[in-house]
């Protein structure tokens, strides 16, 4: 599964240059990010907030909150957090080429902008293979992991291999480099 807790914590250390990119109109205030809701339409900046310490946030004017970065990532996107893993696996599934190893390039060069080194390719290629085993011996489990969140699966691929594929990318998203780059 994802680590939300270590990707909030790597979070917390860039946020006022994820706030400047995810809501370029805003400001700085103190501790806050003071700016509008992009979500809506808000005339001026002032009643959705983000504190830079903490990560919390709010919209004042319609009683959104969330208690992190990944929370605000997830609402401005307008998807569940796990969703995100989903709808990359599926993206890899779709775009990333008919054999194993192109789509591991694909995530890679997606969320990286690099290729795998042999190392990382033999590992992922291992935690797949796992994966797989593991989602055919409980189908439940797979229809169930391709099911989670709001948004319905968008995938016609086999449940077991976007959930299989979801794994992989959630151990892509969970990188060290992933999670302190820049």
């Amino acid at each position: 599964m994802i680590d939300f807790g270590k990707i909030n914590s790597a979070a917390i250390g860039v946020l006022p240059s994820l706030l400047a990119r995810w809501l370029p109109d805003g400001r700085r205030v103190g501790h806050e990010w003071v700016c509008r809701n992009p979500r809506r339409s808000d005339r001026k900046p002032g009643s959705f907030r983000v504190n830079m310490n903490t990560g919390k946030w709010a919209d004042f004017a319609t009683d959104d909150t969330g208690g992190d970065p990944v929370s605000l990532a997830a609402y401005l996107a307008g998807t569940g957090q796990a969703e995100a893993a989903r709808a990359l696996a599926e993206l890899a599934l779709k775009d990333g080429g008919q054999e194993d190893a192109a789509k591991l390039v694909w995530l890679f060069r997606t969320v990286l902008c690099r290729r795998p080194d042999a190392k990382e390719a033999a590992q992922l290629n291992a935690a797949l293979a796992k994966q797989r085993e593991l989602y055919r011996d409980a189908p439940q489990a797979a229809e169930q992991a391709v099911n989670t969140g709001e948004s319905p699966p968008k995938s016609s691929v086999l449940p077991i291999e976007t959930a299989s594929w979801t794994m992989i990318a959630n151990l892509v998203l969970n990188l060290d480099e992933t999670l302190n780059r820049n």
